[in-house]
């Protein structure tokens, strides 16, 4: 079975570039420089959303509201992705990305300037689910929104991660189709040299993103951090770089030629 593999990532460079290998498994995938800024896009992207099954998504019925989402200005999509076809063989255990980063202006105890990364979606999918304009993973982005919202009607609650029962000890709910934490490790922090970030993190110096992978319904897929068992509905909600996996022009031209 066939994968891609698809990040989206934002970088604030100071002085020198910094450099990002890419491993699943002991698997080699690619090794890059960023030798520029790669800010945000926050000018209007209705332009580049495609609108093949955009109406049949509805956004929960408020098509409307998501329209002007994506018409605002503070709506950021990263600028850069990068994505990669991937054999399902070749994705074992964990997928890590090494970044060189060692970029600042370090001096007798201060810092003011230096190289930042964020990684703001991190994503394996199925080639078969973004075949035709992505529309396996839009019907099931669809299935996933129609149970979250039936299931917040059933409980009477409006937020439904905060208002789901918790689960037992050494259970989580998984994230899916993009993972929201990941680990870092940083090889010269000895007192705590493994620890859990998220998308939203502004990330400097040189460390390890590892990325666990995982298995359910004879899917691969990245999995929360931990050793815990994942169980129950997905979590997640549609955010603007998830949204794009499926939506997205420049994404969706990318996947229709490596098939």
């Amino acid at each position: 079975m066939e994968y891609f593999l698809v990040l989206a990532i934002e970088f604030k460079k100071y002085k020198k570039p910094a450099r990002l290998t890419i491993h699943t498994g002991e698997n080699f995938i690619d090794t890059f420089d960023l030798d520029r800024d790669y800010p945000s896009k926050t000018n209007h992207i209705t332009s580049e959303i495609s609108e093949r099954f955009y109406d049949e998504f509805e956004f929960g019925g408020h098509t409307e509201a998501w329209a002007r989402w994506l018409n605002r200005r503070t709506t950021n999509i990263s600028r850069l992705w990068k994505v990669y076809k991937l054999n399902g063989h070749t994705l074992q255990d964990k997928l890590t990305i090494k970044v060189e980063n060692d970029n600042n202006d370090y001096t007798n105890g201060f810092m003011r300037n230096n190289s930042l990364i964020k990684f703001n979606l991190v994503a394996v999918v199925r080639e078969d689910l973004v075949e035709n304009h992505a529309e396996k993973l839009v019907k099931a982005l669809i299935k996933f929104r129609k149970g979250r919202n039936l299931r917040k009607i059933r409980l009477g609650i409006k937020d439904l991660l905060r208002g789901l029962p918790p689960l037992e000890a050494g259970y989580q709910r998984p994230s899916w189709p993009y993972v929201e934490s990941f680990s870092v490790l940083r090889a010269d922090e000895t007192h705590k040299p493994k620890y859990v970030k998220n998308n939203r993190w502004w990330l400097g110096g040189s460390f390890t993103a590892e990325f666990q992978v995982k298995t359910k319904h004879r899917t691969k897929y990245l999995g929360t951090p931990g050793h815990h068992t994942e169980l129950g509905f997905p979590i997640g909600s549609m955010h603007s770089h998830d949204f794009c996996l499926a939506f997205y022009k420049p994404l969706l031209n990318i996947y229709d030629e490596d098939q």
